[in-house]
């Protein structure tokens, strides 16, 4: 499950990738040569730095020297493909189980039917790799974009041509700036969904207010807390307990205090648990879990069964995740896996993804979001508010140290 955050990730806005896109756009960022005609897409140069202006705050080191040279518009220019028939023969998605489902391939099937489409699943994106290293044959990947550098890194994806993309121009435009999508120049990652993980709690069972990671540390919580058996999500919110602004890179220091912490929680836990978004809901309903790390579906999903549960966005931030798809390098089906990525930005997989008896998360077709889902569910779900969860979000990122962080958790554990 994507819910379950573990394994490795990449960072969030950089100015890299901010000025990568912004030069392109400017300059024949997008893959390809000359088309047939030009389409375009504007978005506020106000956009671009309120961003920029965000990830400052937080204390990252930001240029503003590119933004100040464009005018009060960026222009995005997507020249238009040239004709390319689709290729007949074998396809394979490699993906989540949650999305490999008839519901949503079977439009792409109708629509190809010369593309005999199979699917494999993985159940982490560290199984996705480690597979894929060892001579694994997929076309299309679904990864989240903590893991678009490792993918890059290990030469496994190549560039995406957005102009074979139709649904590319109906993404929210700060999407484009988002973790992943550009890398040097080149389109990699194409967003559909987001998910985001804070704290759910019952709130039958706790009377006052949850605000803060550190409410998963309250002694009168004791014996009705459940954390993940991960030492990735784990010691993160435990920096982000500790006041650390990076809860993906600490050093040797940190490290102990976070240590230190965990140690401290530990008499206050019931369970750690290696499938939290499973067993905090069954805990939860059944009364002997009162708090713990938590995602909206679930906490719908409870509410629905009519126990009262509350999600919150902690003041330290709350984890993201943002997946979506790639295309393997090496693929000799090229179109054809344009189109099945695009696929994934369609009506039918984005409202799906949006409804909140299904996923719950947030997607990232603007154009799905204004004219094709419920206007109720829109405000409810904050589902036009993409740029203030880029602000706001702790987005994933990759553990340089990773070795020595599961070396700490399992010294939490035999504590």
């Amino acid at each position: 499950m994507k819910r379950s955050i573990s394994g490795q990730s990449k960072p969030v806005l950089v100015v890299a990738t901010i000025v990568a896109l912004i030069v392109g756009a400017v300059g024949g960022f997008f893959v390809g040569g000359a088309g047939a005609g030009v389409v375009t897409v504007t978005s506020t140069i106000e956009r671009i730095k309120t961003i920029t202006e965000t990830v400052a705050a937080d204390g990252a080191v930001i240029t503003m020297t590119v933004t100040q040279t464009l005018t009060t518009t960026l222009v995005s220019t997507v020249t238009q493909a040239p004709a390319v028939e689709v290729e007949s023969g074998r396809l394979l998605l490699f993906t989540w189980e949650e999305e490999a489902t008839d519901a949503f391939l079977n439009p792409f099937r109708e629509k190809y039917p010369q593309v005999q489409l199979e699917t494999a699943i993985y159940g982490d994106q560290d199984e996705m790799v480690a597979k894929l290293q060892a001579g694994f044959r997929a076309d299309v990947i679904a990864p989240c974009s903590d893991y678009i550098g490792i993918l890059l890194d290990l030469g496994l994806i190549q560039p995406i041509d957005v102009r074979l993309l139709d649904n590319w121009l109906d993404m929210f435009p700060e999407l484009w700036a988002a973790p992943g999508v550009v890398v040097d120049g080149e389109v990699y990652f194409i967003p559909t969904n987001i998910g985001q993980e804070g704290i759910m709690y019952r709130t039958d069972k706790i009377q006052r207010e949850i605000t803060s990671w550190n409410d998963l540390w309250d002694p009168e919580f004791a014996g009705h807390i459940l954390m993940p058996d991960d030492p990735k999500i784990s010691i993160a919110i435990a920096a982000l307990a500790l006041g650390f602004k990076d809860p993906w890179n600490l050093n040797e220091e940190q490290l102990q205090q976070v240590k230190e912490k965990l140690i401290e929680q530990k008499p206050l836990v019931l369970k750690y648990s290696d499938e939290p978004d499973v067993e905090a809901a069954e805990l939860m309903a059944a009364g002997d879990v009162w708090i713990s790390v938590g995602w909206i579906p679930e906490v719908n999903e409870l509410t629905s069964e009519g126990i009262p549960v509350k999600y919150v966005s902690p003041k330290e931030g709350e984890f993201i995740f943002m997946c979506g798809n790639s295309i393997v390098k090496g693929t000799q089906m090229p179109v054809a896996a344009h189109k099945l990525v695009d696929n994934f930005l369609a009506p039918h997989v984005q409202t799906a993804f949006a409804d909140p008896e299904e996923f719950g998360y947030w997607v990232t077709n603007k154009r799905v979001v204004e004219e094709m889902i419920d206007p109720e569910v829109v405000e409810a779900a904050g589902l036009d508010k993409v740029l203030e969860v880029l602000q706001n979000a702790v987005f994933e990122e990759a553990v340089p140290n990773y070795d020595l962080w599961i070396s700490v958790w399992e010294e939490v554990l035999a504590a």
